[in-house]
């Protein structure tokens, strides 16, 4: 299911791809596996990303947090990072829509959970990007703010680690 919809993602419309992923999500639920519900349902959000139908996706990747929360209730081991995956989603469709302050509230959260896991390179990624947002509203000293704890963060990364980050 999952390699079919991806497939269709490319060469169908959101709304075949909505339409297969039905299958492949009463399948999932069947089985309990709600990290592939997730999975499943980021797929589809990102069709509709693609197609620019920004609220349609900004709902797909809220579904999913849902799924991912219950996973990650669950004890499954990647629960945390299917949440986190989710944030950065539906803050990057905020992003592309325009909705900088949406956005930054997404990815305020986003780096909340991955310091949590802990995921530094991606908390740095989170605030980096809650960061531009903030600038990008004109919010100057909040943006620096973001940015300087994502330095702080980054300081922690060994030094080969640090190259795979966005800082220098």
């Amino acid at each position: 299911y999952l390699m079919g919809l991806v497939t269709l993602v490319e060469k169908g419309s959101a709304k075949q791809v909505q339409a297969k992923a039905a299958d492949a999500l009463a399948f999932a639920r069947k089985e309990q596996w709600t990290d592939q519900e997730v999975v499943i349902t980021m797929v589809v959000a990102g069709a509709f990303l693609k197609e620019k139908k920004f609220e349609k996706a900004i709902d797909g990747y809220q579904k999913a947090r849902l799924s991912a929360n219950m996973a990650s209730e669950n004890g499954h081991p990647a629960g945390q990072q299917l949440v986190l995956q989710t944030w950065f989603g539906e803050a990057g469709a905020y992003f592309a829509s325009g909705k900088y302050a949406q956005a930054a509230q997404c990815y305020a959260q986003a780096a909340l959970v991955a310091q949590q896991i802990p995921d530094v390179i991606l908390a740095i990624e989170a605030l980096r990007m809650e960061a531009f947002c903030h600038g990008s509203l004109n919010s100057h000293n909040v943006a620096i703010d973001r940015g300087l704890h994502a330095m702080v963060l980054g300081e922690q990364l060994e030094p080969d680690t640090r190259k795979l980050s966005t800082l220098p």
